[in-house]
């Protein structure tokens, strides 16, 4: 279990899954949540999201409150383009963890695929003011930021990002991404 632990925190996710499949096949492990839900981690990340979306299914029944196992099923389903499910889940997360920037995420993601940009920026806001800040969600605010072509505020959006989560490498991309342009635009006018 540690090194499966191990493997996942250093990104090998293809290494993890057949130690946690062998962890899973002993009698006594089968029904562990947290082995299952990092199956499923591993799943997502090696481009297999129809298996982790029937793990998160398991973990997700009706009277489940898990909020990531809920968030999990959201972000199968969004890659497999299941808009029902990631509405569902988004909501059922919201739901039992209204503090978790998750739910909002997964409803920002699924109304900017619609194209509704606005209607995105607001999930994201909602989940500010309710879960507080997270820098998946300060990231995702700034490309939607950016998109509505709010520059100075999605800079601000992705240094808050970086600010929380220096390790963050979606953040740090977006804000190099920003500032580059922003750079390029005053020379240009210069």
């Amino acid at each position: 279990e540690d090194l499966a632990s191990a493997q996942i925190a250093a990104g090998r996710f293809a290494d993890a899954e057949p130690t946690i499949r062998a962890l899973l096949a002993d009698a006594d492990n089968t029904d562990r949540r947290d082995l299952i839900h990092m199956l499923a981690e591993c799943l997502m990340a090696t481009g297999q999201p129809v298996e982790a979306r029937e793990l998160y299914r398991g973990l997700s029944g009706p009277e489940e409150n898990d909020p990531a196992a809920w968030i999990g099923l959201g972000r199968s389903s969004y890659a497999l383009g299941d808009e029902r499910t990631l509405r569902r889940s988004a909501s059922r997360a919201i739901s039992i963890a209204p503090r978790n920037a998750g739910g909002y995420i997964l409803f920002a993601v699924w109304s900017r695929d619609r194209g509704d940009t606005a209607e995105a920026l607001r999930h994201l806001d909602t989940g500010l003011m309710r879960a507080g800040p997270d820098a998946e969600l300060l990231s995702l605010r700034a490309l939607v930021l950016s998109e509505l072509g709010r520059r100075d505020d999605a800079i601000e959006a992705a240094r808050a990002a970086v600010d929380l989560d220096p390790s963050h490498s979606a953040g740090h991309a977006l804000l190099d991404r920003l500032t580059s342009v922003t750079a390029v635009s005053v020379n240009k006018a210069g």
